[in-house]
């Protein structure tokens, strides 16, 4: 699991947080959001500043505004 690169999706702070730490101790490189408009801001950066987009998408299924599935939806 060395240099995953996994964002990490979900409003509740505490288990964002865990999940982070957890993937982290394991090597993988990650990144937080709350929303899944940060989702889309985060992945769009990336985008235009050519940084390599995450491997691993960890969706909360019931985000406020946009859900995790709505997410993946417009993904494709």
């Amino acid at each position: 699991m060395r240099d995953l690169r996994v964002l990490i999706a979900d409003d509740d702070d505490d288990l964002r947080e865990k999940l982070t730490v957890l993937l982290g101790r394991r090597g993988c490189i990650t990144w937080e959001a709350r929303t899944g408009s940060e989702v889309l801001d985060r992945l769009r950066a990336s985008c235009d500043l050519a940084i390599p987009l995450p491997d691993v998408l960890l969706l909360d299924v019931r985000m406020p505004l946009r859900t995790g599935v709505d997410l993946l939806a417009g993904l494709r």
